[in-house]
């Protein structure tokens, strides 16, 4: 199960792409009818993952544009448009997907910049310089900033 959660977006993405193209190839060759029916599906599905992301972002006191899709999809089921709503589906996976790697891309990016951090600061002091640590810091310090080869 945690398997699936972790890879929610990308499983909404390949099923909603899924009964995207097999409903298109319903509709082209035959019956038309199973190919409506598996857009509808489409629909409802990114209906529900919709309702819920926004219900989540709502929680947490956001708006985000999960409400578009939300009416969009709602709009598509109500006027009886179930190939746009499929296509609206998988337009709200593609952009959940891209969201979610984008995060896991901005926090790998962040810790690996974390772990290039100084250490240790030089302080300027009467006697000359005293290496400590960042964190003893202060605002009137004077600290003597170089750019040193292999150090921190």
């Amino acid at each position: 199960m945690t398997w699936v959660r972790e890879r929610v977006e990308l499983l909404l993405f390949v099923v909603s792409t899924g009964l995207l193209l097999v409903g298109g190839v319903f509709w082209l060759v035959g019956p038309g009818e199973w190919g409506e029916a598996l857009w509808v599906a489409g629909t409802v599905l990114g209906l529900v993952f919709s309702v819920a992301w926004t219900a989540i972002a709502i929680r947490g006191g956001r708006l985000s544009v999960d409400v578009i899709a939300l009416l969009a999809l709602a709009g598509a089921l109500w006027v009886g448009e179930p190939f746009a709503g499929a296509v609206i589906t998988v337009m709200l996976a593609t952009g959940q997907l891209l969201e979610d790697r984008a995060a896991v891309r901005a926090r790998r990016e962040l810790s690996l910049l974390l772990e290039r951090a100084p250490r240790t600061a030089r302080r300027l002091v009467d006697g000359g310089v005293v290496e400590i640590s960042v964190d003893e810091v202060a605002v009137a310090d004077r600290v003597l900033v170089c750019r040193c080869r292999g150090e921190n």
